[in-house]
């Protein structure tokens, strides 16, 4: 099941036929998460597997598209939102949009566990390596990603 937004995308390369919903259910594991916000394109076409949105008379719901009547958009973008210790959270895009900012391409990576690395010369070294940057969800990397978006900005990448 999945719940629309009263978001409405003020961004010049999406029509504004395109609308959000917040997935709340744990169905569709581990592509989409309970919590993650869909943007839906209701102009594309769906083709076999693709994650869409069915509308019948009781309600609206997210389902795989198997060629079923209905269908009134298609996902076309899954925003997961990273929630840290203080109740705060940014957006896994711009988590990355301020590491690529901060340490350029490339020079950063997040593991399945929710590790982040980046490629960097620190103290006292002569040679750059990779370095834990910290684990999501931790308040000690919220703090950096903090000093990150104070110093180049925290708006989602176009």
């Amino acid at each position: 099941m999945a719940t629309e937004d009263a978001t409405t995308i003020q961004d010049k390369n999406r029509p504004s036929e395109h609308f959000f919903v917040t997935l709340q259910t744990d169905e569709f594991t581990p592509e989409l998460l309970r919590g993650d916000r869909l943007l839906i394109d209701p102009s594309i076409t769906p083709n076999p597997g693709d994650f869409v949105i069915v509308q019948n008379r009781q309600n609206r719901r997210l389902d795989r598209y198997e060629g079923q009547a209905g269908v009134t958009g298609v996902v076309c973008e899954a925003v997961r939102t990273v929630p840290y210790g203080n109740g705060t959270a940014y957006p896994t895009n711009v988590i990355r949009a301020l590491l690529k900012a901060g340490h350029g391409e490339g020079n950063f990576r997040i593991d399945e566990d929710g590790a982040i690395y980046v490629f960097t010369l620190n103290v006292n070294e002569t040679v750059q390596r990779w370095h834990l940057f910290g684990d999501i969800g931790a308040a000690d990397t919220e703090l950096r990603l903090d000093v990150l978006a104070a110093e180049f900005g925290e708006e989602e990448p176009a």
